[in-house]
């Protein structure tokens, strides 16, 4: 695990290179370089998926990078979810992936997501890889359906051991029960790239339709505007960063229309538990901040995060962010 990510860590360096189109062809890749970048990757036959898009990709990738390093860390990162964290098949007849998210044998919905999303280009020439994506959000549509509050799932593998006496107590599909909100953005970002890059609609059927309601609903709900809604936390712990306080509710906050989150996308408690006043403009519009923006220029908004429990702002809690106004209809961002 610890050689994957070293292999990982090197991606985004070997992406960069790659966009930067170098025309030296590798196709001469010296014998001392192949011998001192040999390939890392699971032999063909234990691979858990191959595409032939993908594949294909890699050499030609690989030939525009003119540094044999970098190359051969793409030969290896590009495909190595592919290669080991997928699980494919049918489920009622629809495409299923599990995707484990690597050293757990668990899946996020946000690291799922964040996975398969460098494979949906090559997804129009690749049926096979389509079928894949698509069965990705099958998968994660079941997850939510499950329990829109949970951020990992690992269908009774019990691959998450410190979270078995967590309140209240898990279903048996959950790995971790943490609310947090990228959990839910994540594969709606996933879905929308999917239907922009494909076109195929097959996999928005009424259990995707459900889910989506369930992720606004969750969303209303976690503005805490009519209480504090039926979400909690709790896990025996000495760290006090790993369970919200107040009942696993987290620190008490005014409604203020931004959502409110007990714990961060790193699953640690907040103590200021509020989003950003630039995501409650989504939410609620202007109003729902409090104040806490200033208008600029072109549409564009200054906010400023506040603790929600009564001051409007101090030095420590005062972060200046700069974003986009965005549009809204019935309340949601467009």
């Amino acid at each position: 695990m610890h050689q994957r990510r070293q292999i990982l860590a090197g991606l985004a360096c070997t992406a960069a290179a790659a966009a930067l189109g170098s025309k030296r062809s590798l196709g001469g890749y010296s014998v001392l370089s192949q011998t001192r970048f040999k390939s890392v990757r699971p032999a063909p036959a234990e691979r858990r998926f191959v595409s032939e898009a993908v594949e294909a990709k890699i050499i030609e990738v690989k030939r525009a990078i003119a540094d044999p390093e970098l190359g051969w860390l793409f030969e290896n990162c590009f495909p190595n979810t592919l290669d080991t964290t997928v699980t494919f098949g049918t489920r009622d007849q629809r495409p299923d992936t599990f995707v484990i998210t690597g050293d757990i044998k668990a899946m996020w919905l946000r690291d799922s997501t964040a996975q398969i999303t460098p494979y949906l280009p090559l997804a129009r020439t690749d049926k096979k890889l389509n079928d894949l994506i698509a069965g990705v959000i099958n998968r994660q549509t079941l997850c939510i359906l499950i329990d829109r509050y949970a951020n990992a799932f690992d269908f009774g593998a019990k691959a998450c051991p410190w979270g078995v006496n967590d309140k209240p107590p898990l279903k048996p599909e959950l790995c971790e029960r943490k609310w947090e909100i990228d959990s839910l953005c994540y594969p709606v970002r996933l879905a929308h790239a999917y239907w922009k890059t494909t076109g195929d609609t097959s996999c928005f059927h009424s259990d995707w339709r459900q889910a989506s309601s369930l992720i606004v609903k969750t969303f209303r709900e976690q503005q805490r505007l009519h209480g504090p809604g039926p979400y909690s936390f709790q896990r025996t712990t000495n760290n006090p960063i790993d369970t919200p306080p107040f009942e696993g509710r987290g620190n008490p906050t005014r409604p203020r229309g931004t959502h409110s989150l007990g714990l961060s996308p790193l699953g640690r408690c907040l103590p200021l538990p509020l989003l950003d006043s630039c995501e409650s403009l989504c939410s609620g519009g202007p109003q729902a901040t409090g104040g806490n923006f200033l208008a600029g220029a072109g549409g564009q908004v200054f906010c400023r995060r506040v603790p929600g429990a009564g001051t409007r702002s101090n030095s420590s809690t005062l972060q200046i962010r700069h974003g986009p106004a965005c549009q809204t209809r019935n309340g949601l961002c467009l």
